[in-house]
């Protein structure tokens, strides 16, 4: 599986807004993460 530039700007972004924003984060995780899975 290949993760395009845009999505991995997208999940550089998300990680370091975790710093700030913990619910931010596992709204976006909760998010990004089924649709990896399914």
């Amino acid at each position: 599986m290949t993760v395009d530039q845009e999505q991995w700007v997208e999940v550089k972004r998300a990680y370091v807004n975790l710093k700030t924003d913990k619910n931010g984060f596992s709204t976006w995780f909760n998010r990004f993460i089924p649709s990896r899975l399914v």
